[in-house]
């Protein structure tokens, strides 16, 4: 009898190690990046208590150095900024914006945390419950059609001005008028396990 009961009970708290809720720690506050361009840095704070299988991939990558040295590749006037495409990269191969780290990650709906408005950061989508690993977009205004599709995880807090000039730099089509680098870097996080939880999809 005492044998079952262990076995439920370790059986139990191996559900729970694998289950990967996020519990938010004490004294929390949104996690920052920077978005270091040509035309000079933005700030985004990140939503992890909302978001936290998109921004532990979304940090694990840019400390990776993922993030660095990429192009914007896709910019819509009034719209959207995009980057994250490995294939960006001086001496990558492959076609410009199809590329990732090799998996997907699930999106994570809101209601609360909508397309709404400019400067906020939502994960490039792919088919229904999917989600890019890597790209991911800067709105330049409210977007409504991606709401209830894309994570919304963050949002630019500081350096509008130059968000405004990567937003002159959109050319027919979504191609940029010019090549436009960045890299990420992350000023400050949480005191949590950071990691990839792959979409099994």
């Amino acid at each position: 009898m005492i044998f079952f009961r262990l076995l439920s009970l370790c059986t139990f708290m191996l559900f729970l190690a694998c289950s990967h809720e996020y519990v938010k720690p004490e004294n929390y506050k949104h996690p920052q990046i920077s978005i270091d361009t040509e035309f000079g840095s933005m700030v985004a704070e990140l939503y992890e208590e909302k978001a936290p299988v998109t921004v532990s991939n979304f940090i694990v990558l840019a400390e990776d150095d993922f993030y660095k040295d990429m192009l914007f590749h896709s910019i819509v006037k009034g719209v959207y900024v995009q980057g994250g495409c490995p294939n960006t990269k001086i001496g990558a191969q492959g076609r410009v914006g199809s590329g990732g780290p090799g998996y997907t990650i699930k999106t994570e709906i809101n209601d609360d945390l909508t397309h709404s408005s400019r400067g906020m950061l939502t994960m490039a989508g792919g088919r229904a419950g999917v989600a890019s690993g890597s790209q991911f977009m800067i709105l330049f205004g409210k977007v409504p059609v991606f709401d209830g599709r894309q994570t919304v995880f963050g949002k630019i807090i500081k350096g509008e001005e130059v968000l405004s000039l990567i937003e002159k730099m959109a050319g027919p089509n979504g191609a940029p008028k010019r090549e436009i680098s960045f890299s990420i870097k992350v000023l400050s996080k949480n005191d949590i396990d950071y990691k990839v939880t792959k979409n099994e999809k």
